[in-house]
């Protein structure tokens, strides 16, 4: 076979399919970044709920 893989990019056989790592965004994966979006986006429900709760109990 080609030495690149059949695209000739580098990539192994049959990762054609697969998208590479996106070079805008650093390189990581795209379902990483959601994870950690989703993981900061539960914190800051969770600290709001918590602020609501003291605010409630306080008054």
């Amino acid at each position: 076979m080609y030495p690149g893989g059949a695209t000739g990019l580098g990539y192994p056989e049959g990762a054609a399919e697969e998208a590479p790592p996106s070079p805008r965004l650093g390189g990581a994966p795209v379902a990483e970044i959601n994870t950690k979006l989703n993981k900061s986006f539960i914190l800051k429900t969770q600290a709001l709920i918590l602020l609501s709760i003291t605010t409630i109990i306080k008054n």
